[in-house]
């Protein structure tokens, strides 16, 4: 699925999350100092492992957030949109995309958070099982 449009806007996705960190957990106060620190230090939660991106487009709310769980347990949500002016063409390559493959949003943007992880930490099964 190397062909999905989505995929263009992996370098702006990792930036623009790159740029909410250093940040706590609100519950044990562990600090990831940056994107890569928080992707090994986190896990996907469990019971939503094929879901854990959630794809809001509605009312004045546009964006992709993605949940990850703290060592700790605590859940934690991270914003992945690229950006104000970029949120709503970001939010329609996604719908274009499931649309021309017949795939759900949902999984065009578990492909875009797997490319993510790959490029973030690295290309290697041991980091792509603990995603």
């Amino acid at each position: 699925m190397n062909d999905l449009n989505i995929l263009k806007y992996v370098d702006d996705v990792i930036r623009f999350c790159e740029m909410q960190f250093p940040r706590k957990c609100n519950c044990c106060g562990y600090e990831f100092k940056d994107f890569k620190d928080f992707l090994k230090n986190t896990k996907i939660p469990d019971h939503v492992a094929m879901s854990n991106l959630q794809i809001i487009d509605f009312k004045d709310i546009h964006d992709v957030i993605a949940y990850r769980n703290c060592k700790c347990g605590t859940t934690i949500t991270l914003p992945c949109s690229i950006g104000l002016g970029s949120k709503f063409l970001f939010l329609d390559t996604i719908e274009y995309d499931s649309k021309e493959t017949g795939m759900s949003k949902a999984d065009v943007a578990i492909i875009l958070r797997d490319e993510v992880l790959k490029r973030v930490l690295g290309d290697t099964t041991e980091n792509m099982d603990d995603k």
